[in-house]
């Protein structure tokens, strides 16, 4: 099958793409090697898994690409980029954004009224 123009061109771009992103993601799992738990390398090797598939959203590990399982994957690598960066796991900013969630939920739970006046979500995002 001959490929003419635009076609041909944005299929050798996406090759190119998909070529850089596998080589990409054996340099981080070769950089990894020896410095994972069995269990962070099964789920590793279970996400490079979704570029093996035409159509990911058919493939055993299509629970990956519903919106919680993108939440984890994106959470989960996103993490590995910051430690692989030698910063922390979870960002500072986010760490306080958290712990003030915890708290206010802390203090309603605990009947402190003026707690539940602050709308932290609203307030902070």
């Amino acid at each position: 099958m001959v490929r003419r123009g635009n076609e041909a061109m944005q299929d050798s771009s996406q090759e190119d793409w998909l070529i850089r992103t596998i080589t990409y993601g054996q340099e981080l799992q070769d950089s990894y090697t020896g410095r994972l738990s069995e269990a962070e390398q099964a789920k590793l090797e279970e996400t490079y898994s979704l570029l093996a598939y035409p159509d990911p959203f058919k493939s055993p590990v299509a629970h990956l690409l519903d919106t919680s399982g993108r939440e984890t994957v994106a959470n989960a690598l996103n993490s590995a980029i910051l430690v692989y960066q030698q910063s922390p796991p979870i960002p500072p900013l986010e760490k306080l954004v958290r712990q003030v969630f915890v708290t206010m939920n802390e203090l309603s739970a605990q009947g402190v009224g003026s707690a539940s006046i602050i709308n932290v979500r609203q307030e902070l995002l």
